[in-house]
């Protein structure tokens, strides 16, 4: 595959504080990075309470979407000309990833605004004899070249927002301008994919590590619009 190089200003990477953990794992992973790199504080919310009547589909939801907020506001104090790579804590990246610059596929349209490496793929439900049938993730969806995340949203949940590349201080302040004025919040993947010249990646260099989330333990209660005092529709998860 043809690729082409984008420079990188910084790297950040979002970690919860008590996730001793994840962060001995991901400073490890980013040992041999070539871009300057940062550790986010992530937002956790526990209670409804600390959503101060936001609109969200969970708990989860919001604290992922306030973290990515945090992580993007301040990405964009401290980047000259080029681009913010955001990640999770439980990415795994191969050494032979770390370049000056960031390769890309030649094939990537050039007016790009998101790039989102490594998410997963299936087709929406379908319903028969009134039946609601889930479909299953699929292994190889979209792997041979840049998928353009917005014209597939009606076909297509794209899941995973683990590793995002923004292209540039003028695309960070239009994702957080759109952000704040969003009157319901939703998962951050859908957020992106839906609302921007969003394209998913594959890379070969890119995994996860096998770490239990926090999102899944319990004690970690769900937050809805009635209970925030909202009556806005939640979007779906793309």
């Amino acid at each position: 595959m043809d690729m082409t190089t984008f420079n990188i200003d910084r790297l950040l990477f979002i970690n919860l504080d008590h996730r001793i953990d994840r962060r001995d794992h991901i400073e490890r992973v980013l040992s041999p990075c070539r871009w300057p790199a940062e550790r986010i504080s992530a937002v956790r919310l526990l209670s409804p309470e600390l959503a101060a009547e936001e609109s969200a589909p969970s708990l989860n939801a919001l604290s992922i979407w306030k973290s990515h907020r945090k992580a993007l506001a301040h990405g964009l104090e401290r980047l000259a000309d080029g681009g913010l790579i955001v990640i999770e804590d439980d990415i795994a990246i191969n050494r032979d990833f770390f370049r000056d610059t960031l390769s890309l596929p030649a094939s990537l349209p050039g007016d790009w605004e998101i790039l989102l490496f490594n998410t997963r793929f299936r087709k929406r439900s379908i319903v028969s004899n009134g039946i609601k049938i889930r479909q299953r993730w699929e292994k190889n969806a979209f792997r041979a070249a840049p998928a353009y995340l917005p014209a597939i949203k009606k076909t297509y949940i794209c899941n995973g927002a683990h590793f995002c590349v923004f292209r540039d201080r003028g695309t960070i302040e239009k994702i957080i301008g759109a952000m704040d004025a969003a009157p319901a919040k939703c998962h951050i993947d859908s957020f992106f994919g839906h609302n921007f010249r969003t394209y998913a990646l594959h890379s070969r260099s890119i995994g996860f590590a096998d770490f239990e989330s926090d999102n899944r333990l319990a004690g970690l209660p769900a937050v809805r619009p009635e209970v925030a005092g909202h009556s806005a529709p939640v979007q779906p998860a793309f």
